[in-house]
């Protein structure tokens, strides 16, 4: 532990005495949640018949209005952790969870029942016990893997560099109330989502749970 230690305060004094190497590492903070968005919505493409690189370049190149909306939940939800929490790695290992189970459990039902995961879902949570041999018989695909190793790996880096956020608490405070509000008006507010139709996006539920959501998150 000892030497851990020294191995990390030379790694936080390098930074703080060369710029390059701290630009770095809040670009590294910065594309995180864009590294969310895309391994996410790769995770839950998986289970897709046209595959999911396919997927997620007609995702990138024909919807990208769909992706950058989900994109911005994340940057909201990950901006708020790290007002509330200060310290990047904390936050970071949130939102990763999240926004990693999330996606797994959609290519998980879509893969067992056809459907893709939805938000009321959780409310049959009680009902899990009879995915359990459906759950046991199922293939993990190497991709999925892969794309949990890659998270796993930022957030290793992100643990290893402990960046900080250098705002005092006065303003964090204020900005996690505010990043929030704008999370819940960007997802639950009528208006609001009466507008997602000029990124070619529809504010009503698909009827049609067995059609390739446009975006995951």
């Amino acid at each position: 532990m000892k030497k851990l230690r020294e191995i990390r305060t030379k790694i936080d004094a390098y930074i703080q005495t060369h710029k390059p190497a701290a630009f770095i590492m809040w670009l590294l903070v910065l594309l995180f949640p864009l590294w969310l968005s895309l391994s996410g919505n790769a995770i839950s493409f998986l289970s897709g018949e046209d595959g999911a690189a396919v997927l997620l370049r007609t995702l990138l190149t024909e919807n990208y209005g769909a992706f950058l909306l989900g994109m911005l939940l994340i940057y909201l939800f990950f901006g708020a952790m790290v007002c509330l929490w200060k310290h990047v790695p904390l936050a970071a290992l949130l939102t990763g969870l999240i926004f990693t189970i999330m996606p797994t459990v959609d290519f998980l039902k879509t893969e067992i029942l056809k459907e893709h995961f939805l938000p009321w879902d959780m409310l049959l949570a009680k009902n899990a016990d009879s995915f359990t041999t459906f759950l046991s018989a199922l293939k993990i695909p190497t991709p999925l893997w892969w794309l949990w190793g890659g998270t796993v790996a930022y957030l290793t880096v992100l643990a290893i560099l402990r960046p900080t956020l250098p705002i005092a608490w006065k303003k964090r405070v204020l900005g996690a109330p505010i990043l929030l509000g704008c999370l819940y008006l960007c997802t639950m507010n009528g208006t609001v989502r009466a507008d997602y139709s000029l990124l070619g996006l529809s504010s009503e539920a698909p009827t049609d749970q067995t059609k390739t959501p446009k975006t995951a998150f």
